[in-house]
């Protein structure tokens, strides 16, 4: 006899937070929000609260309009809140956003091509490849002009005064120091702001560890740091089991990787106490609902824009969204018509030879008697690709160095034979389930 046993996923192995636990979690947030009322900073709809501004590469990160260089895998440290694998050996090659860089001209016409503001370095530890990760800074800083933004990311390990110069000589705006990888220490990032215009530290809030966050904000303002990042930790398949004993409030969701409630509350409570000690460091806050409705949002319109026609459109939450009239021959033709008539028949793309379906723009609608018809929409996630066999029906863009870039499609929901009033429904239901956590609703601050 044979039984179907689905095999065990690594978060049924987490213990997740009881309705009574969320509960207290809210109550517990929102004394935190009313104590820091009229003394925070609000951003991008209300959802990252911060003391002071915000660097240049955190504004241009949270418009999705950058990339990130995953310029090695590599790494000195052993973090347990990492949720990258830890036992790459192996050098790896240069990736950003899935695709290979090995050449850095490949990647600067890449950036140019996506029209990405400004570029990050991470890993890994980016020092495991200095030389890699100086040609990629000084050849962006060449072809992009001295306005565009780079920065990095490091846990210090690796720092000294040598790399430091090269690395401002060869144009880096800004490094970021995870100073919890490195037991706290602060010599390197005093060391930084002698040689790198924006020093910043950014590490995930660890809920132990809060009272040596808060003893390191004073040295840290003194020694000339100008920004403060701190992060929600989240679990994936790569940390979940450094977890398992630590006695944390974590939340499953359809949409983001599992998160530490605890971690949301201690980087209120840094940002509290920074507050109440006058200190005077600019401290924001990334949650992971953040993170995915503006950084991993932003990143997805920004590949979509270069593939859109006129007959798509591409939703607040990073979709493409595809919309098509279903009818017969004779009624696809007048719509045509009315289309033409109205300087619209861009707007419209005739699917099959059969003339019984064609995709339609929105602003179509307005202008058509919806109740004769049905339709079929579907929203559809970008994946781009620059190896093996590329399929003909997705588009493909050449770069000017002659790397090749296919962007497909995802399809992530489909719904067919619908009224336009169920059009407008299930327009409503996606928007608002891929843009909000059904779990933990984000705060409004």
């Amino acid at each position: 006899m044979k039984y179907n046993q689905q095999k065990e996923h690594w978060t049924d192995q987490i213990k997740w937070a009881s309705k009574e636990e969320v509960a207290h979690f809210i109550r517990e947030r929102n004394e935190l929000l009313n104590a820091v009322a009229g003394r925070i900073q609000v951003s991008f709809d209300n959802h990252k609260p911060h003391v002071g501004p915000l660097s240049p590469g955190c504004i241009t990160c949270s418009s999705g309009n950058w990339s990130c260089m995953y310029i090695t895998k590599k790494c000195t440290a052993n973090c347990f809140f990492c949720p990258q694998a830890r036992d790459v050996d192996a050098e790896t090659p240069p990736t950003a956003e899935g695709i290979t860089f090995n050449d850095p001209q490949d990647y600067v016409a890449y950036i140019k091509a996506f029209n990405i503001a400004g570029v990050s370095f991470s890993g890994g530890e980016p020092l495991m490849v200095p030389n890699k990760l100086l040609a990629f800074v000084k050849t962006i800083r060449q072809e992009m002009g001295k306005d565009y933004y780079l920065w990095m990311y490091t846990n210090g390990q690796l720092i000294d005064e040598d790399i430091l110069n090269r690395l401002a000589k060869a144009g880096l705006n800004e490094i970021r120091f995870d100073i919890c990888a490195d037991n706290y220490r602060l010599e390197f990032v005093k060391l930084a702001t002698r040689y790198i215009k924006n020093v910043t530290v950014e590490i995930p809030t660890i809920p132990d560890d809060i009272d040596i966050i808060k003893n390191c904000l004073l040295p840290l303002k003194q020694a000339g740091v100008r920004f403060v990042n701190l992060h929600q930790m989240i679990l994936s398949k790569h940390n979940y089991r450094s977890f398992l004993t630590r006695d944390y409030t974590y939340v499953r969701s359809s949409q983001f990787d599992p998160r530490v409630l605890d971690s949301e509350l201690t980087a209120l409570k840094i940002i509290k106490y920074t507050l109440d000690n006058n200190i005077n460091l600019p401290v924001n806050y990334c949650s992971k609902p953040y993170k995915n409705r503006f950084q991993e949002t932003g990143i997805k319109r920004t590949t979509l824009k270069q593939i859109c026609r006129d007959h798509e459109e591409i939703s607040d939450t990073g979709y493409l969204k595809r919309l098509t009239i279903v009818s017969s021959p004779h009624g696809i033709k007048e719509i045509q018509k009315l289309a033409g008539h109205k300087g619209l028949q861009h707007r419209m793309c005739v699917l099959d030879l059969s003339c019984s379906e064609a995709f339609i723009h929105p602003s179509l609608l307005e202008h058509i008697d919806c109740l004769r018809y049905s339709f079929n929409l579907g929203y559809y996630a970008p994946r781009l690709k620059t190896h093996g066999n590329f399929c003909s029906h997705y588009p493909s863009i050449t770069l000017k160095t002659g790397k090749k870039i296919q962007v497909r499609l995802k399809k992530v929901f489909e719904k067919k034979g619908l009224s336009i009033k169920a059009v407008k429904q299930f327009e409503h239901f996606f928007q608002n389930t891929m843009a909000i956590d059904r779990d933990i609703v984000p705060v409004t601050f």
